[in-house]
């Protein structure tokens, strides 16, 4: 593991200093300097999103933390893992069992906090790699208009296409309804979701903000597919040591998505499958290029994946099943009425999905719409074939296959991110296009364009504000209670946490194993202050990540048992040595808080607050 992060400090130096060496300071352009403006405006609003908002009593942490928590773990299990797969921090029980994860986003994460010794952070490594990763998609869109789209004014077209990244869906009109309908009733908890995504479920589109905050690691696999396939595109007419290089380089792009997403990845590998064929029949001179790429990719992921499945849960359920994307309304309505039928579902999502999709791409819907009927008269280029086969691919794989677990639906969520690129293109286009004097955008098409911008920028807009002040709300009681926000003291919750783990993680060594309650996520304070592992972080996630259910529920029986039913001195001893837990952390929402004859009274603790304490097990 010692040779990893030297590999990558290497590689870091080699791709930077031959850069800054032959940068011309004094002649950038304007899309230079606008780029460099995209990027700071781009750091400014992820650092206000992701930053802790802190006054006396009180700590106002993102919503974004949620997540946040538990990418730093995987960071974490890198960083204190002495190979390749790393140790599982969210799941460990007698023994350490390996990460099952496509981890390959959070290596350089682990790097700057084993290289630091510990004084980065991991959720600050996090937090840095969601500010590059986000300027690294800056860059890929430009380099797009470059390689690919070079008969575009590329400097106008990148700034557009960065500023359409700003426009989400029609998500604010459901949210805006539910809001209404209850303040009807007069409820106080008005405030019905807590991020413009949340809405719809395991159906939802996630906006471009969000999948650059919530999800970098997707965002990566994106720029990697995309790049890949520029490096292809570009070296088409190429021969010799070129042709070579050009396999190589979108063979290691394409490995290295695989072990960033991959989710985005196999709707790349369909994708790129489809022009396979496309170009053994019509243009031969690429075929070698693409099969090269592919079996230089498959060679090098193969360990990767022989890794991912060789550990694989058995209960766990199949990783890809077939279903008709969801639409809350409708599964929320079949669930009332009792309706089980599989195909009674599937149909009635099927026949919802024209209102779904309005609603979650509304803008790039009518640009989409738009697209297709000037094609129609205008005919396909190359570049358009290949961007409708795209959109088509990713279309069709999020929309009728999903992730197996029935917690999330990471295919249906990160496979639409391909065809999100392409509408976005295509936005680009059309607002082009505005500009020429025979425009075709005019009257109802202009009108309903606008309506649905300006929609989508207000979309965006209140998932800035949710995601910053949904602590704040809840605390007011504006918001509805949730397996995570149970009443409405959390901000002062958060800031007693936050006080606990960080007094374990200046006062611990990093191997200490701590436990708290695995019932009511009280691990994301765990994760975003401590650094450390612990042995079951809760009963929905942790196998997900590594290790077995039949494993996971019995301890997680046990631990419930110390911490809700206020177990006895002994017993929670005897748990501690079991599993080997050095520091338990008790809060006064846990049954054994109010014991004041038991493990939480009896003894000193280390580090106390009015509503959390840190006991040794030793």
């Amino acid at each position: 593991m010692t040779a990893v992060p030297v590999l990558l400090a290497l590689l870091w130096l080699g791709a930077v200093v031959p850069l800054l060496r032959s940068t011309d300071w004094c002649g950038w352009n304007a899309l230079d300097r606008s780029s460099i403006a995209a990027v700071a405006v781009w750091s400014l609003l992820a650092v206000a999103l992701l930053i802790d908002f802190a006054t006396p009593g009180h700590l106002c942490v993102p919503w974004l933390s949620f997540d946040l928590s538990f990418r730093a773990q995987y960071v974490n299990s890198i960083a204190n893992s002495n190979f390749l797969p790393p140790i599982n921090f969210l799941f460990r029980p007698e023994q350490p069992i390996a990460l099952r994860y496509h981890y390959f986003s959070f290596l350089f994460g682990a790097l700057m906090e084993r290289m630091s010794g510990g004084h980065v952070s991991a959720r600050a490594a996090v937090e840095a790699s969601i500010l590059w990763i986000g300027a690294g998609w800056l860059v890929t869109i430009a380099a797009i208009f470059r390689y690919f789209l070079p008969q575009w004014d590329r400097k106008r077209s990148t700034k557009i296409a960065w500023v359409v990244l700003l426009i989400g869906g029609l998500d604010i009109i459901p949210i805006a309804l539910e809001t209404i309908l209850r303040l009807l009733q007069g409820r106080s908890d008005f405030i019905s979701v807590p991020s413009v995504d949340w809405w719809n479920g395991a159906g939802q589109v996630t906006g471009w903000m969000d999948t650059l905050l919530w999800v970098p690691n997707h965002t990566a696999g994106l720029i990697a597919c995309v790049v890949a396939c520029l490096i292809l595109w570009d070296a088409r007419g190429s021969t010799g040591q070129g042709r070579t290089r050009a396999i190589a380089a979108a063979g290691l792009a394409l490995a290295s998505a695989v072990g960033l997403s991959v989710f985005v990845t196999l709707v790349f590998a369909v994708f790129l499958v489809l022009v396979t064929i496309w170009s053994f029949k019509n243009e031969r001179r690429s075929l070698a290029m693409l099969i090269g790429a592919g079996v230089v990719s498959i060679v090098l992921t193969l360990p990767f994946l022989h890794e991912l499945t060789a550990r694989k849960d058995p209960a766990l359920p199949p990783a890809v099943i077939f279903s008709v994307r969801d639409f809350d309304p409708i599964t929320s309505t079949l669930l009332h009425y009792g309706i089980q039928s599989k195909i009674a579902w599937n149909l009635a999502k099927f026949l919802a999905l024209p209102v779904n999709y309005a609603l979650e791409f509304g803008f790039f819907l009518v640009v989409g719409i738009w697209w297709w009927l000037a094609k129609r008269r205008e005919g396909l280029d190359t570049q358009g074939r290949l961007l409708a086969a795209l959109l088509a691919v990713s279309v069709v794989i999020a929309t009728f296959l999903r992730s197996g677990s029935q917690y999330t639906n990471d295919l249906g969520w990160r496979g639409m991110l391909p065809a999100q690129l392409v509408l976005l293109l295509w936005a680009v286009e059309l607002i082009q296009r505005k500009r020429e004097e025979n425009s075709p955008i005019k009257g109802a098409m202009k009108r309903l364009l606008v309506f649905a911008a300006v929609l989508g920028i207000a979309t965006t807009a209140l998932e800035v504000v949710l995601l910053r002040g949904f602590i704040a709300f809840s605390d007011r009681g504006w918001t509805e209670p949730n397996i995570v926000l149970d009443e409405d003291n959390a901000a002062s919750r958060f800031n007693d946490q936050r006080q606990a783990y960080l007094w374990i993680r200046q006062n611990t060594p990093q191997s200490a194993i701590v436990q708290q309650n695995p019932y009511p996520w009280q691990a994301i304070s765990l994760g975003l202050y401590a650094d450390r592992p612990t042995v079951l972080t809760g009963r929905s996630y942790s196998t997900a990540f590594g290790g077995e259910y039949r494993v996971l529920l019995p301890i997680y029986r046990e631990l419930r048992n110390v911490f809700e039913y206020a177990a006895s001195d002994d017993e929670i001893i005897n748990v501690c040595r079991r599993y080997h837990i050095d520091y338990v952390v008790i809060q006064d929402r846990d049954s054994l808080w109010y014991n004041r004859k038991g493990f939480a009274w009896d003894r000193p603790a280390l580090f106390a607050t009015p509503r959390v304490r840190v006991y040794s097990c030793k």
